[in-house]
């Protein structure tokens, strides 16, 4: 009854959907199911997954609930034990009641953008990045991307894909069970929106991140998933010593020794059976590997549980060296996460947390028109001291389509004070923001005023202004982007930046510019087409 009452007071913002540090595949997905709102009502499972910040529990509760009666409304989440009212306000977007019954809508989607830097002399090749990424959902589903990275020298650097038909998939998929800790899907965790929700199981690789993923065979089956990998990591080999090279850049002669110097043959298999995963296999790194793990098996084993509005889940795991973990999420939207790793661990596909050992709380609370939110993470360092990491923030609607908006963040070695208020009318909207940054001795400041319209033809402009005395004071400003695309700018020294965003809704078209005066002038153009 209390999450119905605070539904009054949910009020969506486009712009606070998306959180400020996201992989590109995330905001891809974001970008995709905002303009194409899934029917809660015919969505199947994987669908359902796809959606962002959907987790495995909710998905299975909304098909177990439509099957007793359909959803007349998408505000019926709510009724949802998993679904707090802050989690009701990031998935409402992506979601719609149909008032036509029929078959899910199918075709295929594309993407296409192209970005060019200047000046253009950092390396010797040439400079543009470009990328094209196509989806097919009809009677087969499968995907395919493409990119050349800034300053690459082949145009086709990377490429991936897959196929799926029948419970098998082809080609280059990812494995994601428990919380990552042996196998997760290449991401980030961005710790003040709170550990991520994250679909578990088999998923395809179509993301830029150019490492860690597994290429072959899988046979998908809720309980049994066998699955045969033969891929290349980029690497650098040293006797029997095996470093694996994870940014993905081929630009220079050293990062090009690197690209496919390892061959991985993986056989492995995932079980599952009333909330227990088993997933492992056994890795052959060839022609070099680390003795000590080379034939060495790596197993995960995880447990999830739903108890009310509780959510646990729990996992341990071995790569070279044993990892474990737990976490729980609460109704009243408190998390707890620790982790574990050993010293000897070696995990190439852990995601999205860090190898390392912590204490993660996290909370946020709606109360009357207020939200607010904040974590502490405690991480022991090298040295075997725990230092911590932490954020406060408050949402406050003062008026009308206006909010106010409070953030606070603080380590050991830098924190950080911003204060942001949001105008917005029908369709019109204006930001304003302050930040200051303390780190050491030294005091940065800046501050920017965003302004836009959104419609058929969407505009959005924004100017900057900062002040610090080196790069360990850079005031850090998210911008919106090319669809697929993230930005979070430093900016430091003293100058202004300023950058624009249009976008054509029938056409699908995008351009963006973006330009730093600061000893000079950077700058970068961009233009996408996606449908």
């Amino acid at each position: 009854m209390v999450k119905l009452l605070l539904l009054l007071l949910c009020t969506v913002y486009p712009d606070a959907v998306i959180p400020e540090d996201a992989d590109e595949e995330f905001l891809y997905r974001i970008n995709y199911y905002l303009e194409h709102p899934v029917d809660i009502n015919t969505a199947g499972m994987n669908e359902l997954l796809d959606v962002p910040f959907m987790s495995v529990e909710v998905a299975r509760e909304i098909i177990k609930l439509r099957r007793e009666e359909p959803f007349t409304s998408v505000d019926q989440l709510l009724l949802i034990d998993e679904v707090t009212p802050l989690m009701f306000i990031r998935l409402k977007p992506f979601f719609r009641v149909r008032r036509k019954k029929g078959p899910p809508p199918s075709g295929y989607t594309y993407l296409v953008k192209g970005i060019y830097p200047f000046p253009d002399t950092a390396y010797d090749w040439s400079p543009e990045k470009l990328y094209l990424r196509v989806n097919l959902r009809k009677n087969i589903d499968a995907g395919i991307v493409i990119e050349k990275d800034y300053y690459e020298r082949n145009y086709f650097d990377y490429f991936s894909g897959y196929v799926s038909f029948r419970g098998f998939l082809f080609g280059n998929f990812d494995i994601s069970e428990g919380l990552g800790l042996v196998f997760g899907r290449p991401g980030y965790f961005y710790r003040p929106a709170g550990f991520p929700e994250t679909r578990r199981g088999i998923l395809p690789h179509l993301s830029t991140f150019e490492s860690g993923y597994f290429s072959g065979i899988v046979f998908q089956n809720y309980f049994f998933t066998p699955f045969v990998s033969y891929s290349y990591l980029d690497a650098t080999l040293n006797d029997s010593t095996f470093n694996h090279y994870t940014s993905g850049y081929h630009r220079t002669g050293t990062e090009m020794d690197k690209k496919n110097a390892v061959r991985e043959t993986f056989v492995g298999a995932i079980l599952r059976y009333s909330g227990f995963t088993l997933a492992g296999g056994i890795p052959v790194y060839t022609p070099v590997g680390p003795t000590t793990s080379s034939y060495l098996p790596i197993v995960s084993i995880s447990l999830s549980r739903q108890i009310g509005g509780y959510t646990g889940i729990m996992e341990i795991g071995y790569s070279n060296g044993y990892t474990g973990g737990i976490l729980i999420k609460t109704p009243i939207g408190l998390q707890v996460l620790y982790r574990y790793f050993a010293d000897d661990f070696k995990g190439l596909r852990t995601s999205p947390l860090a190898p390392e050992e912590g204490l993660y709380l996290y909370m946020e609370r709606k109360v009357l028109e207020v939200k607010a939110s904040g974590f502490i993470d405690f991480v022991r360092s090298d040295s075997g001291e725990y230092v911590f990491e932490g954020n406060i923030m408050g949402v406050w609607p003062v008026l009308k389509g206006t909010r106010l908006i409070i953030r606070w963040d603080g380590s050991r070695t830098r924190s950080g004070l911003r204060g942001e208020i949001v105008f917005r009318r029908r369709n019109k909207f204006i930001k304003l923001r302050l930040q200051g940054v303390s780190s050491g001795n030294e005091r940065g400041y800046g501050g920017y005023i965003t302004a836009g319209v959104r419609g058929d033809l969407s505009v959005e402009f924004r100017y900057c202004i900062f002040t610090t005395p080196s790069f360990n004071s850079a005031i850090y400003f998210y911008e919106n982007n090319l669809p697929g695309e993230y930005s979070i700018i430093p900016l430091y020294g003293d100058g202004y930046r300023f950058y624009m965003l249009l976008r054509e809704k029938n056409t699908g078209v995008y351009l963006r510019t973006g330009v730093t005066l600061r000893d000079g002038i950077q700058a970068k153009i961009g233009i996408a087409i996606s449908k």
